[in-house]
């Protein structure tokens, strides 16, 4: 790792480089309010435009909240490239992570529920790839970065974009979105984006020419997972789910039906409760009903599965 560092971008101290190559580089900064973030110092040679684009992009990301997206701060530029400062989170790709396989289809269901964050703000994430899907050191929470912020995939701003850069992201684009005259994005190119991601992250492959389906490259990937992974790849935008809830939905069934499937709901749904409940203070400085909390996600696990069973 390279320790010719900037001193400072922007407002911000930089501490340390993350990553360790590539012409985008990501640092460790500190804020003058003492906060510890992230920036990241996009490509050298932008254009003016794409440069604005990308202003405006962060500054827009900067109201979105959602615990499966990272949470940006501000923009700027630095020695005429743009930068993006957000929150630092301890993570890792979620590409190449040897999780088992209910942790891993779990933090693609934080993924798709991210995404439908952002389509029912009237927006799309534009560029998911392997290199914006992050999971956190224990494997227990996943987010993308840069959502609604790649200017560079718009029909508008392709022309203004490095060829590498476009080479790179290319493959997870939509076939739609490949055509000289693309539409504008739309939530089910993120579908399609995600596809793709799921295959890499099930097979260490990407879907290109004739791929096998991920059960038949891999044994620990259950057959249930091929018609989802699938039917986000169409090429007809409408043959796709729709909607990332219905993709959400469809996980979670493949969820489900793995051996152990319900422990796991029960087990997962009991945490977030102990978060969300057990960790408020009562008048006395106590927790408040985290029985309560537990037993309410158990008669709720229950019940999903008494639905399903009598479907």
């Amino acid at each position: 790792m390279s320790t010719d560092l900037p001193d400072r971008i922007g407002p911000y101290t930089v501490i340390a480089r993350l990553d360790r190559k590539g012409p985008e580089p990501v640092y460790k900064v500190k804020g003058g309010d003492g906060r510890t973030l992230a920036v990241k110092l996009y490509a050298a040679g932008e254009s003016e435009e794409l440069i604005r684009l990308r202003l405006e992009a962060v500054a827009k990301a900067s109201g979105l909240r959602h615990p499966a997206l990272i949470r940006y701060e501000q923009a700027g530029e630095h020695e005429g490239r743009a930068f993006a400062a957000m929150e630092l989170v301890p993570s890792t790709k979620l590409l190449g992570r040897a999780l088992p396989l209910h942790r891993t289809l779990r933090a693609m269901q934080q993924i798709a529920e991210g995404l439908g964050y952002l389509h029912s703000l009237g927006m799309v994430h534009g560029c998911l790839n392997a290199s914006r899907a992050l999971v956190s050191l224990d494997g227990n929470n996943a987010k993308i970065t840069e959502s609604g912020m790649c200017p560079e995939t718009s029909s508008t701003a392709m022309a203004a974009t490095a060829t590498m850069q476009a080479a790179r992201l290319v493959r997870y684009l939509p076939p739609e979105m490949r055509r000289a005259a693309a539409p504008d994005p739309d939530p089910r190119g993120d579908i399609y984006s995600f596809g793709v991601l799921f295959y890499e992250v099930l097979t260490g492959k990407l879907p290109e020419g004739k791929f096998l389906l991920p059960s038949q490259e891999s044994d620990e990937v259950p057959p249930e997972l091929d018609e989802v992974v699938l039917r986000c790849l169409r090429e007809d935008p409408a043959a796709r789910y729709q909607t990332a809830r219905e993709l959400v939905k469809a996980i979670d069934r493949v969820r489900g039906s793995l051996p152990g499937g319900l422990d796991r709901h029960l087990e997962a749904i009991t945490s977030t409760a102990r978060g969300v409940l057990g960790g408020q203070n009562g008048p006395r400085g106590g927790r408040r009903w985290p029985a309560l909390a537990v037993l309410g996600a158990a008669a709720l696990v229950a019940g999903v599965f008494l639905m399903r069973a009598c479907s």
